[in-house]
């Protein structure tokens, strides 16, 4: 099972689920039949549920489960410790049925097809006004979780890394960009877009020009 889902233009999440159709055939046959409603699920709902039947269906090696957790082994740990020195012998101690992986992708086809979007629905002396939380707040360097909006800003698109989305989009669209600086709401953007088209100060607001980039 491949999936390819877009969290955002220019950034695709790929899930895969391998497995061996001969070795198991109960598994296999409920993978034909229930993909379509894995599909939709969450990583970690779909890996407990995997795992979960994996374990109806294959028993434990017991000489491993003996060799790394024998009742000497476990009287040492106690509370949390106990609970993740079982579940570890638990998963190295059975044969594992699939392979459950995620990763995340740039999409660079999609995320210019967005941009080009945007640059036709604004005319040239125009702006583009996100009213999201954090367009323009500046991305860290190191991105820990790549399904962040920070992974777009630190590649080289549009002649990237960019300091923040704002800068970013600006760069590929060739429009003045905006965006708060911080946490935002629905009350907060109508309220900036009146305070900006009226010429009145604001804080934690980032605007861009393309020839500032």
């Amino acid at each position: 099972m491949l999936q390819h889902s877009e969290t955002q233009p220019g950034l695709m999440n790929v899930l895969s689920i391998t497995y061996d159709t001969e070795k198991n055939h109960i598994f296999s046959d409920y993978m034909a039949s229930r993909w379509p409603e894995l599909a939709p699920m969450k990583f970690a709902d779909i890996w407990h549920l995997l795992t979960g039947l994996e374990k109806q269906l294959l028993p434990l090696d017991s000489a491993c489960f003996q060799r790394y957790c024998s009742p000497d082994r476990l009287a040492t740990r106690q509370g949390q410790q106990l609970e993740y020195q079982l579940y570890l012998c638990e998963l190295f101690c059975r044969e594992s049925l699939f392979q459950l992986k995620t990763s995340v992708e740039l999409s660079p086809e999609r995320f210019f097809h967005f941009t080009k979007s945007l640059s036709s629905l604004v005319t040239v002396d125009g702006m583009i006004f996100f009213g999201a939380c954090n367009p323009g707040s500046a991305a860290p360097e190191k991105v820990v979780e790549l399904n962040k909006t920070e992974f777009l800003i630190n590649s080289t698109l549009a002649g990237g890394p960019h300091k923040s989305y704002v800068h970013l989009v600006s760069a590929a669209t060739g429009r003045i960009t905006a965006g708060p600086i911080g946490e935002s709401s629905a009350e907060d953007m109508v309220n900036r877009i009146i305070m900006f088209e009226t010429g009145r100060p604001q804080r934690y607001l980032c605007v861009v020009a393309p020839a500032a980039n």
